[in-house]
């Protein structure tokens, strides 16, 4: 986990960077400035451009032992760190969930996901992003997708439903193979080409996994004991300052 920033400041981060943030505007579409959105793990280079879609209120949340990277003085966003076994926030306090470097490293995935559950409103959002066992990407130590655990679509599928979160869409993104494809304009585009048509076609063989699964309407607080973190109280300002302006 240790060299999460660099891989995102490389030529190949970028690329990896653009491609999920490209799906993730595509799934959340807009936010409701109202909306509190946690995003758990290693998100901080996707939280601007979740904020640029309507959201005021993000909590930057880093599992322990992650290296954080802090927010400025001046923005909005709240960072913190926490346990994936228990997370310190109060039951159904967040809109939407984003996961992102985070399940493949939790000991135990499905305790992390019943956390989530109980943290998501009534009908909450969760997005997931998670290595694809299946996929070229999670053969390569020198991408963050090459550590922590793997699953498969059918493994994410079954995980999200025995916490009472029905999977939406369950689709795999980063399908060109895990190389720098910044030395000429021409690799770049020909990159995009492939991501494109992987994402068009449905494939399921590209690096990540991205789930999207809605909390169950009438879903009650999981009934897994659970460990108890003391609860941290939110607060909320005005965003100024931009994670990518740092690069």
């Amino acid at each position: 986990m240790t060299h999460l920033m660099d891989f995102y400041q490389s030529p190949i981060g970028c690329m990896t960077q653009d491609f999920i943030s490209a799906q993730l505007k595509k799934i959340l579409a807009v936010i409701r400035p109202d909306e509190r959105v946690l995003i758990l793990g290693y998100g901080i280079y996707f939280a601007d451009d979740i904020q640029k879609l309507g959201s005021d209120k993000i909590i930057l949340a880093y599992p322990d032992g992650m290296p954080p990277v802090l927010w400025p003085d001046s923005a909005a966003h709240q960072s913190c760190i926490v346990s994936l076994d228990a997370l310190p926030f109060g039951d159904v306090t967040f809109d939407r969930v984003i996961l992102v470097h985070a399940l493949e490293f939790a000991p135990e995935p499905g305790h992390l996901l019943f956390e989530i559950q109980r943290i998501l409103t009534a009908q909450g959002q969760l997005i997931c992003i998670t290595p694809n066992r299946n996929g070229i990407w999670s053969w390569f130590e020198h991408t963050p997708f090459g550590e922590g655990q793997t699953f498969s679509t059918r493994q994410i599928r079954r995980l999200l439903l025995g916490v009472q979160l029905s999977p939406l869409q369950i689709q795999t993104a980063l399908f060109v193979p895990p190389l720098n494809f910044s030395f000429h304009k021409i690799a770049r585009g020909f990159a995009r080409g492939i991501e494109a048509a992987g994402s068009y076609l449905g494939l399921r063989m590209g690096g990540i996994v991205i789930a999207v699964a809605q909390k169950q309407r009438y879903a009650g607080i999981p009934v897994k004991p659970l460990a108890r973190a003391k609860k941290i109280q939110l607060q909320w300002a005005t965003p100024q300052n931009s994670a990518r302006d740092e690069r």
